[in-house]
This record gives structure tokens, C-alpha cells and sequence, in this order.
């Protein structure tokens, strides 16, 4: 079996080959790992796409291959002031708790807009919720960020041979349902290209989480690794900005104990 150059493993350099040529690179993966490669496949999101495959190990648990990257991460709030970060609707939602009173007296919307925009000009204030945020966000930095088979949710296929589950979707696509809750621990879901997905939930601790992971010769991703794989590079809080669009309607799973 060849060795494969690592530099063709991370960016620019993978993203750089054909086609052919990454199938040849993801071909050796699958043989150097023991993995049946199931699929090639081009994920795309935010502008962004990677051509890369799909493979099941022997335990039948599916994984990607993500290729590494030099990459900038976190989020830096130094010297710039939040209404450079924020629209006027999110700077409102963010200094509503601070505003006195407002749980003992009824407000005018004229009022509570005037009191936002005081607490706004507090200093006190606005530092408090400057260090909210460089207390939950990551310090900006330049990353190596190495590549990496990154175990997936239900597969496509799963999800196709199973009867039980095509016929609820079948169910569901009748009554104009997108979404399906199977005994509280599936989620089946609709996207807007009209494909079906599926999520599997289990409870657990993360003590027995960590160690099942171990007890198949995986890890967790590192704090930076899943910013990697989560935010796909952007630059902002979100993938599509740094506001909120509060009209959105954001998918969730519901519980029977709510």
C-alpha cells in the first residue's frame, strides 16, 4: 500500500485535487483505517463545500473524512464596541435584563425602549456584558486543526432500510409534518431540499458517554476541533452573522416531561 503525502491530507493543498485524485487519497484512508467506504459525497453549507467520503467501520458506525486546516477561531471583542457587533434589536434583547425595575413595574413600550437605550449608555453595563462574552466565546487565535474521521449521525442508509421509519415518514409527509420524535430517543427530520435525516438521542453521563467513546478506540473533539466542525470557518458568532433573527423558528426536540 502507498503512503499518502501528508500535506494533501489539510488545505489548501486537498481542496487543490481532482476529483479523481481525492477519490484515490480517500480510497488509501478507508484501506489504512479498516473502513468500507460507503460513498463520495460534496457537503456544502454557508458558501463553503468539501468533496470528501463516507465509510462504516465494522461496529457499523458511520464517519466522514474532514480534511485538516490552518485556521483563525474564537471571536475577538477587543476595542470594538457592541453596537459595531450588534443590531438595535439584539443590543435591546442583551441590555433588557439590566434594566431596573422591570420586574416590579408595567412599562410603556415608549418607556422600556427609553430605559434600554439609558442602560445602553451605561458603562458599568456594557462592561458586564462584554465579559459575558469573552467569558463564553473562545480568544481569536490561529489554529492547526489536523484531519479527522469525524463520526456522523444515522446514515442515509439506515435510515432508507429501515421500514419502520420510511413508513412514518410516509405518514408524516402526508400530513405535511417535517419532523418526527420516535419513542423520545429518534428524530427523524425534513430539510428544505426535501431530504429525510435522522438523530439518534441517548441518555447518558458524559463519565459513560466518554467512555463507551473510548471503549471503541475514539475521543471527543477538542474545544477547537468542534469549532472547526461547527462553525465551518465563519468569522462571526453564528454561521450566518453575529444577530439573531428572533422570527426564525429554530428546530428542536420536545420532551415528554416539556
Amino acid at each position: 500500500m502507498r503512503s499518502i503525502p501528508i500535506k494533501k491530507l489539510y488545505n489548501p493543498q486537498y481542496d487543490l485535487l481532482s476529483i479523481s485524485d481525492k477519490e484515490e487519497l480517500l480510497y488509501q484512508i478507508g484501506e489504512i483505517y479498516n473502513l468500507e467506504l460507503i460513498s463520495f459525497k460534496d457537503f456544502a453549507a454557508f458558501r463553503q463545500s468539501t468533496y470528501t467520503a463516507v465509510y462504516r467501520s465494522h461496529d457499523g458506525i458511520d464517519f466522514v473524512f474532514v480534511p485538516g486546516d490552518t485556521v483563525t477561531l474564537g471571536f475577538d471583542f477587543k476595542n470594538k464596541p457592541l453596537q459595531d457587533i450588534f443590531n438595535d434589536e439584539n443590543l435591546a434583547e442583551l441590555a433588557y435584563p439590566f434594566v431596573e425595575g422591570y420586574e416590579d413595574e408595567i412599562f410603556s413600550e415608549d418607556d422600556v425602549q427609553t430605559k434600554i437605550r439609558e442602560t445602553l449608555e451605561d458603562e458599568e453595563v456594557l462592561s458586564n456584558i462584554e465579559t459575558y462574552f469573552k467569558h463564553n466565546f473562545t480568544q481569536e487565535d490561529e489554529f492547526v486543526i489536523h484531519p479527522l474521521l469525524v463520526w456522523t449521525p444515522i446514515s442515509d442508509e439506515e435510515l432508507r432500510q429501515n421500514k419502520e421509519w420510511q413508513q412514518m415518514i410516509e405518514k408524516a409527509e402526508s400530513k405535511g409534518l417535517s419532523e418526527i420524535m420516535i419513542h423520545n430517543i429518534i428524530c427523524l427530520y425534513q430539510t428544505d431540499d426535501n431530504h429525510w435525516y435522522g438523530k439518534l438521542y441517548e441518555e447518558t453521563t458524559f463519565k459513560k458517554l466518554l467512555q463507551n467513546i473510548k471503549n471503541h478506540g475514539y475521543s471527543l473533539p477538542t474545544r477547537r476541533e468542534w469549532e472547526y466542525l461547527s462553525g465551518k470557518g465563519c468569522r462571526t458568532i453564528f454561521p450566518w452573522g453575529n444577530n439573531i433573527d428572533f422570527s426564525m423558528n429554530l428546530k428542536h426536540m420536545e420532551w415528554m416531561d416539556g
